[in-house]
């Protein structure tokens, strides 16, 4: 099933952030762009000298009084004294003689336009030619008389242009500091998140399943640390639980590899013992001897099986016949079987089954071989003389199936191990009499795939285990 991110709240999302930060440096950038530009503007309408006119006015002043003293002007000591900010600026003399303090040539059509205005031209030939370029002028006089032009031209209006005449350089550093300090406030936290997640990674990639990153927040880097560490809670948690079926996997081949080398070391010595020619002719000690063999041979079929058993319990290929039955006929057909080892050493089996608990829901092959293993389990540790009983009662909405017998009981600290296969670190535990150590793990897996539990519990003089089946409402 496909996992859904964890949602985030609009006002903490990292990409608002980001766009609402940028919109405002924007807005913010733009007003003092504008402040800046009209503070220039307003200086210069307040100093009337830096208007073109009075440039232009200026710069004839200039060129007369150089042109009175030495009949000559210097044109760009002139600009470069007096206006170095107005990069376009020539003189065109009366006599055709042009001065340029300009980068590029004067235009043709603006020559023409101010030789028309000059002397020896006639008033009436003087026409206005046409002319793209913007320009203004001003006129040269000395001692009254028109000697030259001074021609300002205006720059030509491109975009460029007018985006570099508004943008001034404190602009443009403005622009340029503002952009580098937003850019850090809003992506250091994030760059900082991003590489310590990124390392966080590394360290489990290298191995350590408890590295985890940092989740503080609610914007999109802390949800995708969250996820991160659910991820690897779920690693360390599925590491861990394959360390474990590890484990019980290396420990139950151990169990059983010992529990089959008893009797077939046993098996392999009488059969040595058989064979040796000196005993060929006693009968009677080859017939205790087979009869040692038939019985190992019996035990190791009974582990086979059981194991056999447990495996096909535990991974739920077993088949179950649901249905419902007599609690009272399960109990009777069970202490029937083992009445005869019950009877040679002295037991009493008793059957006490409530009425409330005398039809139960389950499968009952299945539940006779779980109960059949708790009284066999019982016998086995009942004393010469003792009792063991079978009790049914009702319980809620389970019913409780009780086997409980008057051994010298389990020690606390074994009691939550003996579900285990072939666990035998309780000496009460220890077989007296025939066992393959894997009864109580078959009652367990048989209890569980009825969806109840089984329990013990142990006092000196008594041991009781207790089957829970649910059965739902009647």
């Amino acid at each position: 099933m496909r996992a859904h991110m964890e949602p985030v709240a609009w006002w903490r999302s990292l990409y608002l952030r980001i766009g609402v930060s940028f919109v405002l440096l924007a807005i913010g950038i733009a007003l003092l762009q504008g402040f800046i530009v009209s503070i220039k503007a307003q200086r210069d309408a307040r100093d009337p000298r830096r208007a073109p006119h009075a440039v232009s006015m200026d710069v004839a002043r200039a060129c007369a009084a150089e042109l009175e003293r030495a009949d000559t002007c210097d044109l760009r000591r002139i600009r470069a004294e007096r206006h170095p900010d107005w990069a376009l600026m020539d003189v065109v003399m009366c006599d055709g003689t042009i001065v340029s303090a300009s980068p590029t040539p004067l235009p043709e059509a603006v020559v023409a336009h101010a030789r028309q205005m000059l002397p020896p031209t006639p008033r009436e030939e003087r026409l206005t030619t046409g002319t793209n370029t913007a320009f203004l002028t001003a006129p040269i006089q000395v001692e009254g008389q028109l000697r030259g032009l001074v021609v300002l031209r205006f720059p030509p209006r491109t975009l460029f242009g007018e985006l570099a005449r508004l943008v001034s350089p404190s602009g443009l550093l403005l622009l340029v500091t503002g952009t580098a300090l937003a850019s850090w406030i809003i992506f250091t936290p994030a760059r900082r998140k991003l590489s310590v997640l990124a390392s966080t990674a590394e360290r489990m990639r290298e191995g350590d399943l408890q590295a985890r990153a940092p989740a503080e927040g609610g914007d999109e880097i802390a949800v995708v640390a969250r996820a991160f560490n659910r991820m690897g809670d779920e690693l360390a948690e599925r590491d861990r639980a394959l360390k474990t079926a590890d484990r019980l996997r290396r420990q139950m081949l151990a169990d059983v590899s010992h529990e089959l080398k008893t009797p077939l070391t046993a098996m392999l010595g009488f059969i040595e013992t058989v064979q040796m020619p000196e005993i060929a002719a006693d009968a009677d000690r080859r017939a205790r001897y087979f009869g040692t063999l038939a019985r190992e041979t019996r035990r190791l079929d009974r582990i086979v099986a059981d194991l056999l058993d447990v495996a096909r319990l535990e991974n739920g290929v077993a088949d179950f016949e649901m249905g419902v039955f007599a609690t009272d006929k399960l109990f009777q057909h069970v202490a029937h079987r083992h009445e005869p080892i019950a009877a040679e050493h002295g037991v009493a089996i008793d059957v006490k089954v409530d009425e409330a608990a005398d039809q139960i829901c389950g499968d009952p092959h299945r539940l006779e071989q779980a109960v059949d293993n708790l009284v066999a389990n019982a016998l086995r540790h009942a004393p010469d003389g003792g009792r063991v009983t079978m009790t049914a009662s009702r319980d809620g909405d389970a019913v409780a199936l009780s086997v409980a017998d008057t051994g010298h009981g389990i020690d606390p600290e074994h009691l939550p191990h003996v579900f285990d296969r072939f666990y035998k670190a309780d000496p009460s535990r220890a077989a007296t009499r025939e066992g393959s150590g894997l009864g109580l793990s078959i009652v367990r897996a048989i209890v569980e795939r009825h969806g109840g539990t089984v329990t013990v519990a142990s006092q000196p003089g008594q041991t009781t285990f207790t089957i829970r089946l649910p059965q739902g409402e009647e």
